[in-house]
Formats: C-alpha cells, structure tokens, sequence
C-alpha cells in the first residue's frame, strides 16, 4: 500500500510540475510585457527546420543552448514585434503557448 501511495503521489507531483504547458491552468497577466504586439504568424511545412534555422540566425548564443528540436510551433520576439512559425496545421494550443510568449517572452 505504501508503495501504490509513492507512486501516486509522485505522478501527482509531476502533473502539477507540467501545468506550466497546460492550456485549461489560467495564467497570471500581470507577467505581460507589453499591451500591444505586431505579430505575424507564418505556417511551415517543417517546423523543426524552421525554428531551428531561425534559432540560429536570431539568438547569438543559440549554438551554447541545448536545442531541442521543436515539432508544434516557435517564436521569436523583438521588441513589439513578434514571428510565430508553425505547422501548416497547428492546434489552439500550439497558437497559444506561441502568443503567451510573444506577451511574456520567456515565460516557462
């Protein structure tokens, strides 16, 4: 029983470690960082090229991050302005999370 009661609660604990991606937790806006952004959504044919090749030309320390390659959607903010690159057939979820950083940037 013991046992049976660890494993709940580390599942437990690890779905709550995740709500940060789950797109039913509501999110504090006060973390926004602007009111108004520009922003320009552009869907691909191969996502994981594409935000990795835009990962290089736009982060300079791109290369001394460990670069996971993406397979939904990425972005990249400047200022007001940003580009959100994904699939040619991307969920609500894949939108938001994209959005979020646009207002947020570098939220999770």
């Amino acid at each position: 029983m013991k046992k049976l009661a660890l494993i709940a609660a580390i599942l437990s604990a690890n779905v709550l470690a995740n709500d940060w991606d789950n797109p039913n937790v509501p999110f504090d806006t006060k973390a926004n960082l602007h009111k108004t952004v520009k922003v320009t959504w552009i869907p691909v044919d191969n996502i994981s090229k594409v935000c990795a090749d835009e990962g290089r030309k736009r982060l300079k320390d791109f290369a001394n991050r460990n670069w996971v390659p993406v397979s939904e959607a990425c972005s990249f903010w400047l200022g007001t302005e940003c580009t959100i690159y994904t699939k040619k057939k991307p969920t609500m979820h894949d939108i938001g999370h994209e959005l979020r950083h646009c207002f947020q940037h570098s939220w999770h």
